[in-house]
């Protein structure tokens, strides 16, 4: 299950154009950058995408979880425990249609675990790839 998950969230990823910018593959990370988000996540599964801010500021997608680092906090969710819900925080002072355009947070899964991405495409693509989850029906959720 887990390289079925890998392949579909790189499928997706490259559809999608997201790879560059503040999207990187964990792979083509540097080690010390690699290190520091494995070491903060600890994460199930294998690292997949990194959505990076800075040190204070990341988001790690593995083949079984998401991971959001703000500061001191963290906040995840396994991804076929999201059943497909997800919606964008809406950002105050903005009109709603223009929240595509300048939200910096998903909430996801039945919880509304807070996530960040960049605004603009970058989170709108993860929205994408999230929406997919859980792959497959009837599935329990992966142990951690």
């Amino acid at each position: 299950m887990n390289d079925f998950y890998t392949n579909r969230i790189l499928w997706k990823a490259r559809k999608n154009g997201m790879i560059g910018g503040n999207c990187h593959l964990v792979a083509d990370i540097d080690a010390h950058r690699r290190t520091q988000v494995c070491a903060q996540a600890q994460c199930a599964g294998d690292p997949v995408l990194l959505f990076w801010s800075d040190s204070s500021l990341w988001t790690l997608l593995t083949n079984r979880e998401i991971i959001s680092w703000s500061g001191k906090k963290t906040s995840s969710i396994a991804l076929d425990s999201i059943q497909k819900q997800i919606e964008l925080e809406p950002v105050e002072g903005t009109h709603p249609q223009s929240t595509k355009l300048h939200s910096q947070y998903l909430h996801v899964g039945p919880a509304g675990v807070k996530i960040w991405a960049p605004a603009g495409a970058p989170i709108l693509s993860l929205w994408n790839i999230l929406a997919m989850f859980p792959l497959m029906q009837g599935a329990a959720p992966a142990p951690k």
